[in-house]
């Protein structure tokens, strides 16, 4: 039995086999580009993860911003004593501040580098994205912070922990995490809520966000009603859209 190819697919062929050449630089070509388009998507996945991995690295179940803030690690200040008032809405369970931002940092060997400070109710993070809530996990002193394994060459030559200097501060790095890479060339460090408001420099009264638990027999959309009817003047996220929210932007701003 003969195969009876259209007319469009037999003239192609022919010109194919005609010019293997070309051929074999046509099929090149075009995988080439399929290669390129399938690393960027993996890519893209990559990026998403990376913008919303801290944020996410907290069980929170809503997240209160300053009106239309556009990200966790780019959050407008507004004011922490909005968490006493959140305190008193039915459903509300407990509440927590949250401070994010840049400052300047000192290796041990005197090298300057970059840091996102990510200021956290430290007894609820993961400190491994893949674990269950961590207790315990290395807490040396007061000021002292956790860093992305990956990233740790960029602060030291050696295993933690080890000494570096904040916001011209000392600080201890007694721990790596994972999961926590970023994108930004900008490496977190995740410490206490404390910490990062003396290593920003930062208000005592403002903060970035606030971190919500709902009691489970409550229902998330009516705390979220209730508190957009209380304070018309912020934003009121799930954890879900807060983290979507922090990926588009960095996908549309960079």
């Amino acid at each position: 039995m003969r195969l009876e190819l259209a007319p469009e697919l037999a003239l192609a062929l022919r010109i194919g086999v005609a010019n293997r050449r070309r051929l074999l630089v046509t099929l090149a070509g075009a995988s080439l580009a399929v290669a390129l388009i399938i690393y960027q998507t993996f890519l893209i996945v990559g990026f998403v993860r990376s913008a919303t991995a801290v944020a996410k690295g907290i069980d929170a179940d809503l997240w209160v911003t300053a009106f239309e803030s556009q990200a966790f690690d780019f959050g407008a200040p507004m004011r922490c004593d909005h968490a006493y008032g959140l305190r008193g809405v039915a459903g509300v369970q407990t509440v927590e501040a949250v401070l994010t931002g840049f400052t300047s940092a000192m290796r041990p060997d005197g090298r300057p580098i970059i840091v996102a400070i990510a200021g956290l109710p430290i007894e609820r993070f993961r400190p491994d994205a893949q674990s269950s809530l961590v207790t315990g996990f290395r807490f040396v002193g007061t000021r002292f912070a956790f860093v992305n394994e990956t990233e740790l060459p960029q602060f030291s030559d050696v295993p933690p922990p080890f000494e570096i200097e904040v916001a011209g501060e000392r600080a201890t790095v007694t721990a790596a995490m994972s999961g926590y890479s970023t994108f930004l060339g900008s490496p977190f460090v995740v410490t206490t809520f404390e910490n990062a408001r003396r290593w920003l420099k930062g208000s005592n009264q403002l903060c970035t966000a606030l971190a919500v638990w709902v009691n489970k027999p409550a229902d998330a959309a009516t705390v979220i009603d209730e508190i957009h009817n209380r304070y018309p003047e912020l934003s009121v996220f799930d954890a879900d859209e807060y983290g979507r929210r922090s990926a588009i932007f960095w996908l549309t701003k960079t």
